[in-house]
């Protein structure tokens, strides 16, 4: 018996969806489809390129330089904040831009949830918007003034959004004079911030699949006021293409490709720096003191060594020991004695803060009478401790610490 006999629905069902009727649906909903996405990417098109607007111009502004009648002249979409504030007797003014396509997401999000029963999942929706170009994108600045000049600048790009806000910037770039936090924290302070202090880059490259579109590790671009501006330049140049493109932007070096090109350059040259004979120079010293508003710095001198062996997850290892006296408090009000100090065998790699390599001041042997210069109250990966050689000396005691603003405050990773 033929097949169309035996199940007569099938042939009616068949013969319905390949109707002339139907293939004119069809081609409507694809036609439906391509003008929606063509819409949207074109408006994320239009977006970038005021975008790209806002950063050329505030990549010409000056720290502690430029005035608040050039900001004006030069940014556009500014929007002043509605107080100015008063730090001592300094007035501090802000102003920010926001260009984002978040209206449209918030119509989607809307017509999933807004109609009766909660019909439509908002993962699937948002997901399946994604892949039909509708790229969340968030692009947010801002620029506080000082007493009528620009004392701080900072940008972030966001492309994930989790309601009702984005979930992370994937690029962010700040401008400071210094770091500090309230009632002196610890601050973090890696290999590569020592060997770049005028430009950091942290994040890395690699997609994290966390969320409908799966959230991206970040770069973030840090940039000291008195930096050269052959790298501050660098901090703002961005490619946006990938907003408006089919795929979307998948990592946050697809945007900021200069950036992280830079953060493997520094990374390279940290390692090197590591590995060499000379792993603590001056020139970090240097940048500590500047840079590191909460530091303490002091001048040790060798009391005492000796060698202990211990047992350490079931590895025997003979571990080195130190007692010292302090001779002069070089910098901040570091107090206490230090005895049985205990230099780290082991510490974070550049490249990779997972991974570990050797300590480089493990090959540095201590007897009574050396001097030592210790950095204290904050998180040095490494070079904690250094001899405190004729040339260490006069760097440390020459560098003069950058002015200290509200606005370079490090928050703790909670409160990020």
């Amino acid at each position: 018996m033929p097949f169309a006999d035996q199940f007569p629905a099938t042939l009616w069902v068949r013969r319905r969806f390949t109707s002339p009727f139907a293939r004119r649906i069809y081609r409507a909903i694809v036609i439906l489809l391509f003008a929606a996405t063509t819409a949207a990417r074109v408006r994320a098109y239009v977006l970038t390129r005021r975008i790209h607007a806002v950063l050329n111009s505030l990549e010409r502004l000056r720290i502690d330089q430029s005035t608040e009648d050039q900001l004006l002249r030069t940014v556009p979409y500014l929007v002043r904040e509605q107080r100015d504030r008063t730090e001592g007797p300094s007035t501090v003014r802000g102003y920010y831009v926001v260009i984002s396509n978040e209206s449209n997401l918030d119509f989607l999000n809307r017509f999933a949830f807004d109609g009766p029963g909660d019909w439509l999942p908002r993962g699937w929706l948002l997901t399946a918007a994604d892949r039909l170009g509708f790229h969340y994108l968030r692009f947010n600045a801002a620029v506080i003034l000082l007493d009528g000049k620009v004392s701080s600048i900072r940008y972030g790009i966001a492309n994930d959004l989790i309601f009702p806000r984005a979930l992370s910037e994937i690029v962010a770039v700040q401008s400071v004079h210094g770091f500090w936090s309230s009632y002196r924290r610890p601050i973090e302070v890696t290999s590569s911030d020592d060997e770049s202090p005028q430009y950091r880059v942290e994040g890395g490259n690699e997609p994290i699949s966390i969320g409908p579109n799966g959230s991206k590790a970040f770069l973030h671009i840090t940039y000291s006021y008195d930096a050269p501006t052959d790298l501050t330049s660098r901090a703002f140049k961005v490619e946006l293409s990938c907003f408006w493109s089919l795929l979307g932007c998948r990592s946050a070096g697809q945007i900021a490709p200069l950036a992280w090109q830079d953060k493997l350059t520094i990374d390279a040259a940290t390692t090197a720096r590591l590995k060499s004979a000379e792993p603590c120079p001056d020139r970090i010293l240097a940048g500590r003191v500047r840079y590191l508003l909460d530091l303490d710095l002091l001048l040790l001198e060798v009391m005492n060594t000796r060698t202990e062996r211990i047992n350490e997850e079931g590895q025997v290892l003979d571990e080195h020991y130190s007692d010292y006296r302090v001779v002069e408090n070089l910098r901040g009000n570091s107090q206490g004695t230090w005895n049985s100090v205990r230099f780290r065998q082991w510490i974070p790699s550049p490249t990779d803060p997972d991974h570990m390599i050797f300590n480089p001041a493990r090959n540095m042997p201590l007897r009574p009478g050396d001097r030592e210069l210790m950095f204290t109250n904050l998180d040095f990966d490494s070079c904690a401790v250094v001899p405190a050689t004729p040339s260490a000396l006069s760097v440390v005691r020459g560098a003069l610490p950058t002015p200290k603003r509200a606005e370079d405050e490090v928050l703790p990773h909670m409160l990020l």
